[in-house]
């Protein structure tokens, strides 16, 4: 059960963090070059928190990039339904039309939830399980590094 807090509480302050800057206008150039330095960072810091070895990281990395694929589509798709159900809400539309769009979001919420349960046993197929460990830890370690270097900005 706190796990599942813990996701949902993740979860929302991902949305938070990403409609506060998905909001603001940007230069696709600057947004391109942004997006790539964070990522380029979350690479070198994820692979020294997990310890993976170049063996490892040959094999990791695929997968990995492969699950961040899903993860965004997933955000985007939560993303899009929240859009849809708050524009219902505030044009307000009937219940039966609410709770439809209700009923979408927390669905692709809860697929949002099921991609690491998909990929958590892949993973510890090709890495020890204590570094599938470091993996989630490291992720969310990064993502509050960040969101303070964000803020102190």
């Amino acid at each position: 059960m706190k796990t599942n807090i813990k996701v949902l509480f993740t979860v929302i302050a991902l949305t938070l963090f990403a409609s506060t800057v998905l909001a603001q206008p940007r230069n696709n150039k600057n947004w391109d070059a942004w997006q790539q330095k964070i990522q380029t960072e979350k690479i070198a810091y994820l692979t020294g928190a997990i310890g993976l070895t170049p063996a490892e990281a040959q094999i990791f990395w695929p997968l990995y990039n492969k699950m961040e694929n899903e993860r965004k589509q997933s955000f985007e798709a939560v993303m899009k339904a929240y859009r849809n159900l708050d524009h219902a809400v505030k044009a307000g539309k009937s219940d039966k039309e609410i709770s439809v769009l209700l009923n979408q979001y927390v669905a692709v919420t809860k697929n949002s939830h099921s991609v690491e349960a998909k990929y958590t046993p892949l993973f510890e197929k090709i890495i020890p399980v204590e570094k599938v460990a470091r993996l989630y830890i490291g992720e969310e370690a990064f993502r509050r590094q960040q969101i303070h270097k964000f803020n102190k900005d």
